[in-house]
């Protein structure tokens, strides 16, 4: 019962990035793509989700974002003008990740918070001047996760449980680089895009990909 709930939670919790975010999600991409077009990169500063195992060398996914730390973000060298960061943080709440976001918008990289707005409604600031994630960057994607992230209620044992923020912030990135191969193709840019390596030549296909993208960095 409770784990067709929780499906049924996340299913529900799609339907709405559909129909909220997907128009942001697709002019991100289009950013994006003049980003890479322009000799740009995309990058991720990940605080505590799925993102770093999912959007990297995943089989069907992109050669096309870095995973970065918070000093790799304030370091100009790495994560340059032009180039676009996504920062996710359920709550948007943490100095150091705030602070990274706007180093980084300041020096000219566009910034795109990945957050929950239902947790940003509650959340504290660590640093009240300069407030929130969602508060300092360029533009921000709501995940859709609820306050607290615990998505289900057992009254029985009074508390919640099991957390919903690691599948949508996985679903909406995905759906971005969705929308990034086609504005990509749009461009006349052909991106690398892995193939498993547990299928019948996968493997010769997966690193003769990995040498592209080491080639063209996309």
């Amino acid at each position: 019962m409770y784990g067709e709930l929780y499906l049924t939670e996340i299913k529900n919790r799609l339907d709405e990035i559909i129909a909220a975010e997907m128009d942001k999600i697709s002019q991100i991409a289009q950013k994006a793509a003049s980003s890479i077009a322009n000799g740009g990169a995309i990058h991720i500063l990940d605080n505590g989700h799925l993102l770093g195992a999912e959007m990297t060398a995943r089989a069907g996914g992109l050669g096309l974002s870095h995973m970065v730390s918070v000093d790799d973000v304030k370091n100009p060298v790495l994560v340059r003008k032009g180039d676009v960061l996504f920062i996710a943080s359920v709550s948007g709440r943490s100095k150091r990740i705030v602070d990274a976001a706007r180093i980084a918008k300041k020096r000219g990289v566009y910034t795109v918070a990945l957050t929950s707005r239902a947790q940003n409604g509650i959340a504290e600031p660590e640093n009240k001047e300069l407030g929130l994630l969602p508060d300092v960057t360029d533009t921000f994607l709501d995940m859709h996760a609820v306050a607290g992230d615990a998505i289900l209620e057992y009254p029985e044992i009074g508390k919640r449980a099991i957390p919903a923020s690691g599948i949508l912030s996985v679903a909406v990135m995905w759906a971005f680089k969705a929308e990034l191969i086609d504005a990509l193709h749009k461009l006349g840019i052909k991106p690398t895009i892995y193939t498993s390596v547990n299928i019948p030549g996968g493997e010769e296909a997966f690193h003769k990909e990995l040498e592209r993208y080491a080639e063209y960095g996309y």
